[in-house]
């Protein structure tokens, strides 16, 4: 699994391929830009503080169930994402 550790400052990193993708956050606000095809998993550091996940398309497309006590699945036509 490939992974994006975001360091104070960076702001924002990108999700956009198929392979999984590990975030690893700080305590500082970050955004993680997820595409279409975009899979990840996130670090509980990632949920520290003012975090976002944005999520290419159209929210209405998407489904989000949770699946376990520390993890959700998101899911649209195309399958989980």
């Amino acid at each position: 699994m490939a992974r994006l550790i975001l360091q104070a400052g960076d702001g924002a990193g990108d999700i956009g391929n198929s392979a999984v993708v590990g975030v690893i956050g700080t305590n500082a606000a970050e955004t993680i830009n997820v595409s279409a095809n975009g899979r990840g998993t996130f670090d509980g550091s990632f949920t520290r503080g003012n975090d976002i996940i944005d999520i290419a398309g159209n929210a209405a497309n998407y489904s989000i169930r949770q699946t376990g006590p520390n993890q959700i699945v998101i899911t649209n036509a195309a399958g989980p994402t």
